[in-house]
């Protein structure tokens, strides 16, 4: 969802998941890394800030 943009839907996964496991935000940042996350510096911000 959110390589393609679609924050409103993807935004309460990210909040869910990393409610359940902080350490999903290291991972998410070394997702943009590999390539397998997709999105801007400010679009991660807004992801991190879940």
């Amino acid at each position: 969802l959110a390589n393609n943009k679609d924050f409103k839907k993807a935004l309460p996964i990210f909040k869910e998941v990393f409610e359940k496991d902080k350490n999903w935000k290291i991972l998410t940042e070394r997702l943009i890394k590999s390539g397998l996350l997709t999105v801007s510096n400010e679009e991660l911000k807004n992801i991190l800030s879940q």
